[in-house]
């Protein structure tokens, strides 16, 4: 699991500097703000479903 998470911020680091470079700095934190959003609405989304089934 550390491996993957250590590659996953690797990846994530370089990609951020080929895209930054092209399209510009306000567009990367544009993007990775709406990557968190999303990713905590998906999250939000299964604990609603886990209080659920906890009833």
């Amino acid at each position: 699991m550390r491996f993957l998470s250590g590659s996953a911020g690797l990846l994530g680091a370089l990609l951020a500097g080929a895209v930054g470079g092209k399209v510009g700095l306000e567009e990367v934190y544009l993007g990775a703000g709406l990557g968190f959003l999303l990713l905590a609405l998906v999250a939000w989304g299964f604990l609603g479903q886990m209080e659920k089934r906890t009833r």
